[in-house]
């Protein structure tokens, strides 16, 4: 199920910029300031990192796979830090940090949502993805990532979690992720683009995304 490879974006890198997009509207919302000093946690091959680079944020990229983050240096204009978040020991705050597909790999997300509530200035903000385990979700077949995905959330445990780290959820949605694979297996038919629309609106797609804010004090 993981698409986000330097072939494949670049193959369907519209499809890519189109969840970034989408990602980049949700955070501007919230955002207090237009200029931001961000935090991209588990950043992969960059793609995410270099997209809010171009749209005058000042990133910090961590990565714990190593090739992944040579990539993201080498191709791109990233100061990539080969690290697991664990290991992290800041000298600065930000005003956002994003965890996509990161949170169920941790082995205390509590833990780690509070080392994150740390890191960030008063009011600042955190943006999640996770999969969503609940019920009927598209696409469909996705599993659930076992034994790689410790933990599994639905968007009520997600936001107690955010709620017990000291966050204000402010905003969820659920999403569609992994789609490539079904652009690689023969592409996207009208109907089925109707159904992942129709799985946002219901709250039933096969991702989770909450932006949550800290304290302001």
């Amino acid at each position: 199920e993981y698409w986000s490879v330097p072939e494949l974006y670049k193959k369907h890198q519209k499809v890519f910029d189109q969840f970034f997009l989408q990602r980049l509207n949700r955070i501007k919302k919230y955002q207090k300031n237009s200029y931001s000093n961000v935090l991209d946690v588990g950043a992969g091959y960059g793609f995410w990192s270099n997209f809010l680079i171009k749209n005058n944020y000042n990133v910090t990229s961590i990565e714990p796979h190593k090739q992944a983050c040579d990539y993201a240096n080498k191709t791109y204009d990233i100061n990539c830090q080969n690290l697991f978040f664990e290991e992290t020991d800041f000298n600065q705050s930000f005003d956002q940090i994003f965890m996509f597909d990161v949170l169920e790999h941790f082995i205390n997300p509590k833990q780690m949502l509070e080392k994150a509530k740390g890191l960030l200035r008063p009011g600042g903000l955190i943006y999640i993805q996770v999969p969503n385990v609940l019920g009927l979700k598209y696409p469909l077949n996705h599993s659930l990532g076992l034994p790689h995905h410790i933990w599994q959330f639905n968007p009520k445990s997600l936001r107690n979690l955010l709620i017990s780290a000291g966050f204000e959820p402010l905003q969820y949605w659920t999403g569609i992720q992994g789609v490539i694979g079904e652009y690689e297996n023969g592409g996207v038919t009208v109907l089925k683009k109707s159904m992942w629309t129709l799985a946002n609106f219901l709250k039933r797609g096969n991702r989770i995304q909450f932006i949550a804010r800290a304290p302001d004090a």
